[in-house]
């Protein structure tokens, strides 16, 4: 049984660790959790914590820790109302991240348009443990270099070129 008194924590370790717990044994959830705490922004945040996190502490059971809880909702629509500041792509993870794990509608192709390297490999792991293979991992190559750009080191040697196209395979 959970103490009815929340408080919040400052420690990410703790903070980690609590929403671990409560998402345990539920794939979206845990897909969602992961994707917070793989993008290292969010949980860091105080202004994010502080106000859509809640850190339980169940009661008389010290080997069970903590239970963390997000309000997905309530942080998407801080976000919705210029209430939560953030990157463009920021607020893209937290949206996916609060469609995983509570059913937050998201324009996926507006979201992950937008993401780079580092944040679609960690949507892409999130969807792959959403279906239940937690252990999956992505490789995402870095994108192509622009096309028309090079870019040529002190002795004149082309060091990367932009000769082909880019984007998602189209002219290819």
């Amino acid at each position: 049984m959970l103490s009815k008194e929340a408080r919040h924590t400052t420690c990410t370790e703790d903070l980690t660790a609590g929403l671990r717990v409560y998402a345990a044994g539920v794939c979206a959830a845990m897909a969602a959790v992961e994707l917070l705490i793989g993008h290292r922004c969010w949980l860091r945040r105080g202004e994010f914590v502080d106000n859509f996190v809640t850190v339980q502490t169940a009661a008389g059971a010290a080997e069970s820790g903590s239970v963390a809880v997000v309000d997905w909702v309530g942080a998407v629509a801080a976000l919705d109302a210029g209430d939560l500041r953030c990157s463009g792509g920021e607020g893209r993870v937290l949206r996916i991240a609060a469609g995983l794990a509570a059913g937050v509608p998201v324009d996926l192709g507006e979201a992950l348009g937008g993401l780079d390297a580092s944040a679609i490999r960690l949507v892409a792991e999130a969807v792959l443990r959403a279906n239940g293979r937690g252990h999956a991992r992505v490789l995402v190559e870095d994108p192509p270099f622009p096309v028309g750009v090079r870019v040529v080191d002190t002795a004149g040697d082309v060091v990367r070129d932009g000769a082909g196209s880019g984007g998602c395979g189209v002219g290819r």
